[in-house]
């Protein structure tokens, strides 16, 4: 609502007529503002708090974030790691998934940017989102503690290394000795393996 038009004549000559109209108006954009479930949540105070772009304040007030209108259908956080052969896979098989679905029905989100709302757009856009998916490499799960801490529901977690049965290879045993080239460290079943069960857990209902 713009309030520019509520500023002329606010004095006490203004007729009594406009007094009446401005109280209505501010009535009615007291009731919006409460009611709007992206103003009053915690991305919406952080916006304001931390002072992010315009551009992206503006989105999480007018309340833009809902499937189907400039957001992702479904958010899936991969670890995102790069210390074993199961994290780089969790990264790759995600892209894949984007790959397959476009990125209307599934996009990555960005893990970085959830501790402490460092970015509110993360979490306004994962909220927004039918479903939240964790791609970890190891049972250390770490993109699932991430995102749990950011008090987002997540409804399936994947670990590569139990869910896809791929065995973990640490990248720092080979250093200073047999290290190879980083792609052969990766097996192109095990990132389809993995796609597929980013694919399926988007489908099921």
């Amino acid at each position: 609502m713009d309030l520019s038009r509520l500023r002329p004549n606010r004095g006490r000559n203004a007729p009594a007529t406009q007094l009446t109209a401005t109280t209505n108006q501010r009535n009615q954009y007291d009731r919006e503002r409460n009611t709007s479930d992206v103003r009053e949540s915690r991305e919406y105070r952080g916006c304001r708090r931390h002072g992010p772009q315009r551009r992206e304040c503006r989105f999480a007030r007018t309340g833009a974030s809902r499937i189907g209108k400039n957001t992702h259908e479904n958010v899936v956080f991969p670890c995102s790691g790069g210390f074993s052969n199961v994290a780089l896979i969790s990264s790759l098989a995600s892209l894949e998934a984007v790959k397959e679905l476009g990125i209307e029905k599934v996009a990555i989100g960005c893990l970085a940017g959830l501790p402490n709302n460092n970015v509110p757009m993360v979490s306004v856009l994962a909220r927004a989102a039918r479903k939240v998916l964790t791609v970890d490499g190891c049972p250390n799960q770490c993109a699932r503690k991430i995102v749990e801490a950011a008090g987002l529901k997540i409804a399936r977690s994947i670990v590569v290394s139990e869910d896809a049965h791929v065995a973990k290879h640490t990248f720092r045993t080979d250093v200073g000795g047999n290290a190879k080239p980083v792609m052969e460290y990766l097996r192109d079943e095990d990132v389809r393996r993995t796609k597929q069960l980013i694919v399926d857990a988007i489908h099921d209902a």
